[in-house]
């Protein structure tokens, strides 16, 4: 017999499994043994007597212990603990979690700390032959500590009880260049982690579907993991929540993204029925938008964002009047299928009067990245102004539009060495995932995430961010971090995936700029993959690829 419940509300979709950590990375006061807790146990079972338990002791010190735990990686989920006794009956215990050392042990409420969306510092009650789980946020670091003065905490096993969608990773990258190998493998990595229940902005902060934020969120999984029901989900379920006349996430640019998204998707799905299931609410939008455009093409929002970096700024009008085109445009594309050639028609005129009317975006370069995409400037203008400074300037969010802007410019070996630049900076800096926000500046005399600033270093996580995310409420775990891999397989690679009357036509035309090799593959929508190698023969491309029988691919050099 199979239980079966009539009040069941839904199903988990995701797995969880159990790490070690990998690392005492501090103790405080009178720490005993601590090394057990690294150690792997046959098995994971509270008994009368564990002898192999590390020890934290209150009793007689002057310092309350405390022990520091780095679990490799950035992950999801909670802490697992196998108690063997507290010395004091029920034991209360600080529990504290961090995505870098210093968030791991600074108090709530010091350096902007908190329990935004996810608490990461809380006090629990624990007893003698216990085991269990608490919490749920994104971290890598947990500080654990006794705060009875009695206290004598004996810990059989601190486990990191990881929460995850189990995926396959079907695209890939690799080149003659390990860092960049390690980009790609981290930006991927930070957007699985940010498919929970949806799609989410960040595990531990804005654990919310931002639909601006999940355009670049959506090129990495179409790109590495495929289609995928939960991201279609996270779009439909955003646009339920804010019904018509409203604005998606309440900015009228997070609805431009809707329209992007909506058209993107189906580019690679082909899935007419899921088009079919948005087309009044594409319509209600499109409207709603080209009502917004004026005769002179004027752009008439009640609220202009584009990232934060550019909140109140200038550019920030003229960058959503950027974005407006393509979303247009790729409307009334959608609507053309729709049979809504009266509508498309509005939509292609408006865009036309805000192209016309021109927008002058140079002083960012988030905000020129979409103009230059968007037809408003020319490749040399734009070229000039997204490779002044090198990576000064880029943003996490936006680095996909940055990092192509730049390569369809002409500037192809330099949006490569911006990419090394940038994010390698996020890694050297002890990055397992790929961060909110991340300004160069940050760099000089900073501490790595990894272990705690000492001798006047620093604090990387903790004296740094601004706007909605300074100091430790900054999130080191966003999924529109992850532009990177989109960026390695549409532009190195140069593998372009599209379903057309229900066929699939990929188009290949890669650039090595400077590489000697690049290989690796992308994911199909209906599961399976394309593998292409590019080689620098005597200074010409070869490209070998295999493909299923039912893709179309054409090759271009």
């Amino acid at each position: 017999m199979k239980l079966t419940f009539e009040n069941l509300a839904c199903e988990e979709e995701r797995k969880r499994i159990y790490l070690l950590p990998v690392k005492i990375t501090k103790t405080f006061g009178n720490v005993q043994n601590a090394e057990h807790l690294l150690e792997s146990k046959k098995y994971y079972q509270i008994n009368i007597s564990d002898d192999d338990t590390a020890e934290l002791v209150n009793k007689n010190e002057p310092e309350k212990a405390g022990i520091l735990l780095d679990f490799g990686r950035e992950l999801h989920g909670g802490v697992r603990i196998l108690c063997a006794g507290t010395g004091c009956g029920y034991a209360k215990v600080l529990i504290r979690f961090g995505e870098s050392a210093s968030e791991a042990i600074t108090p709530v409420g010091v350096k902007n700390s908190g329990n935004d969306h996810a608490s990461r510092e809380f006090i629990v009650p624990m007893q003698g032959m216990s085991d269990q789980t608490w919490g749920e946020t994104g971290f890598r670091f947990v500080y654990l500590q006794p705060l009875d003065e009695e206290a004598a905490l004996r810990l059989k096993s601190v486990l990191a009880a990881f929460t995850y969608r189990d995926l396959d990773y079907l695209g890939s990258f690799r080149c003659n260049d390990e860092l960049i190998n390690k980009i790609f493998d981290v930006s991927a990595y930070t957007c699985h982690l940010c498919l929970q229940n949806y799609l989410w902005d960040g595990i531990k902060r804005d654990r919310l579907i931002w639909l601006g934020d999940s355009h670049p969120e959506m090129l990495t999984i179409q790109n590495v993991f495929g289609r995928l029901k939960v991201f279609e989900k996270s779009i439909d379920q955003a646009r339920d929540a804010y019904p018509l006349p409203r604005w998606i996430n309440t900015m009228p640019s997070y609805s431009l993204w809707w329209m992007i998204i909506l058209h993107d998707q189906f580019a690679y799905t082909g899935d007419k029925a899921h088009l079919a299931n948005n087309a009044e609410y594409l319509t209600g939008i499109t409207e709603q938008v080209v009502s917004c455009v004026t005769e002179t093409g004027d752009l008439v929002f009640p609220s202009y964002f584009i990232d934060w970096p550019n909140h109140d700024s200038p550019t920030a009008k003229e960058g959503v009047k950027a974005l407006c085109v393509p979303a247009l445009r790729k409307a009334a594309a959608l609507l053309r299928l729709l049979e809504n050639a009266a509508l498309a028609d509005k939509a292609e005129k408006a865009a036309e009067k805000l192209l016309a009317a021109g927008a002058d975006c140079s002083g960012s370069k988030s905000t020129e990245a979409l103009a230059f995409l968007a037809g408003f400037d020319t490749a040399e203008n734009a070229a000039a102004i997204l490779s002044e400074g090198g990576a000064k300037g880029v943003t996490t969010f936006f680095s996909y539009y940055i990092l192509s802007a730049l390569f369809e410019s002409g500037k192809k070996a330099e949006s490569l060495q911006i990419l090394r630049e940038y994010y390698g900076a996020m890694l050297q800096m002890g990055a397992t995932s790929f961060w909110e926000d991340f300004n160069m500046a940050w760099l000089p005399g900073s501490a790595s995430i990894d272990r705690l600033p000492e001798n006047g270093e620093k604090d990387i996580h903790g004296d740094f961010g601004d706007y909605c995310y300074k100091n430790l409420r900054h999130s080191l775990c966003h999924g529109w971090s992850s532009g990177p891999a989109p960026f390695l397989i549409r532009h190195i690679l140069g593998i372009d995936v599209r379903t057309e009357n229900g066929k699939l036509k990929i188009t290949v035309h890669p650039e090595l700029c400077g590489l000697t090799f690049a290989e690796g593959s992308s994911a199909l929508p209906d599961g399976g993959v394309i593998n292409v190698k590019v080689t620098n023969e005597n200074g010409k491309l070869r490209v070998d690829y295999t493909a299923p029988d039912n893709a179309e691919v054409a090759v271009i050099l």
